[in-house]
């Protein structure tokens, strides 16, 4: 530039400021141009992709007293529960062993339709036990008055081939849960290929447990749950190892685990009349390590004391 500084990249200029790749001035307007400059390109900020909307689990309400109740205070879980995921694997549950002889086994299980909160599905298994066919297989039950029969639908399977199994079901109302546990006394006959009449007496027991199933809850509920003081505990000791006494009152209790430590283990479900069900299972640590405290807790002081002596009948 003459009276200015010149540039590299850019022309000169006239009295006017040096430019790095700007074009020359004289007194400000343009005379020439060295090379044409061609501008860098603006780098755009990436866009930040947003963060996928979270949907609001929905909470589960306790009704009843547990809903209104005052929260004890104090610690309540230790270890996994305090900080682990809010609930595990939901697993089916098992029919359960009515009778069984040589030739046949009948198991039961239950259905609940969330439609008709006072009607259970009863499912009668029909096992086949022997190389030979079962023909005219006929159950019969007596029913008490709180239970009774929807429709005057046959509890029978025309036939039950070798080593197979036949299903047969009935619904039932009843009046309400904290009516059972009872036994209804029952009688199948069956008979055989070759002729053979047989009949088997036995009891089809209904408990407490039919009627709880596998839940999901939100830790927070959980806890405060464990903590409420409206809930009513009924304390029993089992005779197990703590791995197969979760595995075991799972399936049999319809439970859901929710914690399980080296030490302790916590389960949870609730009945078709919205009690809620928990377990707070502890190893004792006795001699032989297989002697477990079980605190059944429900805001159903009745139900509460029902499942805890199941829990005495399973351990004997």
């Amino acid at each position: 530039t003459r009276g200015g500084a010149a540039t590299r990249g850019g022309a000169a200029t006239r009295g006017g400021a040096a430019t790095r790749g700007g074009a020359a001035t004289r007194g400000g307007a343009a005379r020439s141009a060295a090379a044409p400059v061609r501008a860098a390109p603006a780098r755009v900020a990436p866009v930040a992709k947003p963060a996928p909307a979270r949907t609001a689990q929905k909470p589960l309400v306790a009704k009843g007293p547990l809903a209104k109740g005052p929260v004890a205070k104090g610690p309540v879980a230790k270890g996994p529960l305090a900080k682990g995921p809010v609930a595990k694997e939901v697993q089916k549950r098992e029919p359960r062993e009515l009778v069984s002889n040589p030739n046949l086994q009948i198991t039961l299980e239950t259905a609940l339709n969330p439609k008709f909160p006072s009607r259970v599905m009863l499912i009668f298994h029909f096992n086949s036990m022997t190389e030979q066919d079962l023909k005219n297989v006929s159950l019969n039950i007596t029913n008490p008055e709180n239970f009774t029969p929807v429709n005057e639908d046959l509890l029978t399977a025309e036939t039950v081939v070798s080593y197979e199994t036949v299903t047969v079901k009935k619904a039932y109302d009843f009046k309400d849960i904290h009516d059972v546990p009872f036994s209804l006394p029952s009688t199948v006959t069956y008979t055989l290929s070759d002729g053979t009449e047989e009949k088997l007496e036995f009891s089809t027991s209904v408990s407490c447990s039919f009627f709880v199933q596998p839940n999901v809850i939100p830790r927070e509920k959980f806890i405060a749950l464990v903590r409420s003081s409206c809930t009513h505990t009924n304390a029993r000791h089992y005779k197990s190892t703590l791995d197969n006494a979760v595995q075991k009152l799972s399936l049999y209790f319809g439970l859901a685990m929710i914690e399980h430590s080296s030490e302790r283990a916590s389960l949870y479900g609730k009945t078709i009349g919205d009690d809620h069900v928990v377990f707070l299972i502890k190893d004792e640590k006795s001699a032989d390590g297989e002697l477990l405290a079980i605190a059944v807790r429900s805001n159903n002081a009745a139900l509460s004391l029902a499942l805890a002596t199941e829990i005495e009948s399973l351990s004997k």
